[in-house]
């Protein structure tokens, strides 16, 4: 069958997104190219789609996208849908890894030094483009074929490989922006700043409304829910699933060990796991690396 992954900020999505990539082009399938011109991380909309895809004329379209599925239905008719969800707190912290390690440091001086005004991105929750909720409205969670987990990432990906009926060699990876210890470090200061502020601060304080807007909500909801939906799905796949995860973690360290150091990226059978969305849009002719006027983008792709 086809799949659309909805493609969510933050989540390890990059990763995901790069593994559908290359199953296009090993097997010949297509796979949706942003137009020329359009930034190639933009969150498309479903009334964008009807313009730029025929229906059933995609085999897998895993890209950033707003979840409306009377729309996607008709995009994609006999396609899979499935997305990936992560705590958010964990979310916000990997958002803000994305970001320029100075303009990271000057955040977070910000916000311990208790400067509310001083966070540009309070409200947006980090530099990374939409929460998970907007991506996939909560009401719709329960229309998606396989709700995956970052927490369960590579449990995640046998799931997906039994609903598409693809080999696990299919799904192999390396994982995609890697941040440096010394952003990760930042971002961990964060996530401590964020709870104790939270526990001493007013309600009207900005670490409350970053609570507010970027971890409870519907966020907290969706990714309650989408642990609930993990789990029933691992009951009902429980026979052998074990098995297959040794196995694709043999293959993986195969993987690892073969594309290691500092010249792996340019040995040819390691070379396609580093190429990122933005690298194969413009390899395929699409997308551009600037957000075009009226797109909805972000500082960097994730």
């Amino acid at each position: 069958p086809g799949v659309v992954f909805i493609k969510t900020h933050a989540t390890g999505s990059s990763t995901l997104t790069s593994i559908m990539h290359r199953f296009c082009d090993a097997n010949g399938s297509t796979c949706f190219v942003y137009p020329r011109g359009v930034h190639a991380g933009s969150t498309l909309s479903a009334a964008q789609l009807r313009d730029w895809v025929a229906p059933d004329s995609i085999r897998i379209f895993a890209n950033h996208a707003v979840y409306e599925p009377v729309s996607f239905a008709a995009l994609f008719p006999t396609h899979k849908v499935v997305s990936l969800f992560r705590h958010p707190v964990a979310r916000l912290a990997s958002s803000l890894r994305h970001a320029r390690t100075a303009k990271l440091e000057w955040w977070l001086s910000a916000a311990l030094s208790g400067r509310p005004r001083a966070l540009p991105w309070a409200r947006a929750c980090g530099p990374q483009g939409p929460l998970m909720s907007e991506h996939v409205p909560l009401q719709h969670l329960w229309r998606l074929d396989l709700v995956m987990l970052t927490e369960e990432y590579d449990r995640s990906l046998v799931l997906l490989r039994r609903l598409l009926g693809w080999s696990l060699a299919d799904l192999l990876y390396l994982r995609l922006k890697e941040s440096s210890g010394h952003q990760q470090a930042l971002a961990s200061r964060f996530e401590r700043w964020l709870y104790g502020a939270v526990a001493n601060t007013s309600e009207g304080s900005a670490a409350n409304l970053m609570w507010q807007r970027c971890v409870l909500s519907d966020e907290t909801r969706l990714y309650f829910w989408a642990q609930q939906r993990f789990r029933e799905q691992l009951r009902v796949a429980a026979p052998g699933i074990e098995q297959e995860e040794r196995r694709f973690a043999e293959l993986q360290a195969e993987l690892a060990a073969a594309c290691s150091g500092t010249k792996a990226a340019a040995r040819p059978h390691c070379a396609r796991f580093f190429e990122d969305n933005l690298q194969w849009n413009a390899r395929h002719g699409g997308g551009t690396t600037r957000a075009a006027s009226g797109a909805s983008t972000t500082e960097t792709e994730t």
